[in-house]
């Protein structure tokens, strides 16, 4: 638009200029969708790894249902058949092994009950059970007193 001296004024300029240029945004639109960018992202992972499907593996399992293997210091006890294995044969036992593979091809769920001393054999087990186990072993950590931790 024309002033009364014959030159344009200024908010003619910037309206035009703002239809012209699409790309001038407005700063707080920016900050909405950047925000937006990292929200969407943050809730797909979060759906995905399960945080939201309320399963916590909280309850108390039941060891009638499932294969139990408890990790003392001397080494791994199966109360189902009164079978031991000692903890310097762990890696290599056959029969271990074998229960381990009838497990993960749609046997008995595992629990593995870590008695305070028994870390060393829980670690050792952990390398045979990732090699023939199944994909999830339940744990439970046994104190002193005999109540869970």
């Amino acid at each position: 638009m024309l002033d009364g001296a014959g030159e344009e004024d200024g908010r003619a300029n910037d309206e035009t200029d703002a239809i012209r240029n699409p790309g001038a945004f407005d700063p707080l639109a920016d900050l909405l969708l950047g925000l937006i960018a990292i929200v969407v992202p943050l809730v797909g992972l979060l759906l995905a790894s399960g945080a939201g499907s309320g399963k916590t593996g909280a309850g108390t399992p039941e060891p009638g249902k499932m294969l139990v293997i408890a990790a003392a210091a001397d080494g791994l006890h199966l109360p189902s058949d009164g079978s031991h294995v000692p903890r310097d044969r762990i890696l290599d036992d056959a029969a271990l092994a074998a229960r381990l593979l009838r497990s993960r091809d749609g046997g008995p769920p595992i629990l593995l009950r870590i008695e305070t001393d028994g870390l060393e054999s829980a670690f050792l087990f952990d390398a045979v059970a990732a090699r023939h186990g199944p994909p999830t072993i339940r744990q439970q950590r046994i104190s002193p007193s005999g109540a869970r931790p």
